[in-house]
């Protein structure tokens, strides 16, 4: 089946890729674009003059991220023609602001995890009864 996918890029309309997979709107998956493969987003309307004769790609995987909201795409399809950028640029803006990264397994971010150590601040008597006054008004 064929669907539009539009790439974070200057490009205002969506690319026709093929899939087997189901994919509904709003759908973050990987295709190949160029000589690299690329985030893009299932798209609601296909290219308007495609009259053209062209090679269609295949969709590489879909992404397990949550999916982009149709009102979220009408949204950037009216920013996008209300600020004279293309749909790409208006999209790329919401995946550099959003978690549109697929989750990776927790051994590659085990490097990053760092033990926090217990605070070792002594705290003078007054500080004590002042620490225990405050939570009991908690």
């Amino acid at each position: 089946m064929k669907y539009p996918i539009l790439v974070p890029n200057i490009f205002n309309h969506p690319f026709t890729y093929e899939s087997n997979l189901t994919l509904k709107v709003g759908d973050y998956v990987m295709v190949p674009f160029g000589k690299s493969k690329i985030t893009g987003v299932v798209w609601d309307e296909f290219e308007k003059n495609n009259n053209k004769n062209f090679k269609t790609k295949k969709v590489i995987k879909k992404l397990d991220v949550t999916p982009l909201k149709k009102n979220t795409i009408n949204f950037l399809n009216w920013f996008a023609e209300y600020n004279l950028i293309p749909k790409g640029m208006a999209l790329k803006l919401v995946l550099l602001s959003s978690d549109a990264v697929e989750n990776k397994e927790n051994q590659l971010y085990q490097i990053f995890d760092s033990k926090i150590k217990q605070n070792l601040i002594k705290l003078s008597t007054d500080q004590n009864k002042s620490l225990k006054k405050n939570e009991c008004f908690k």
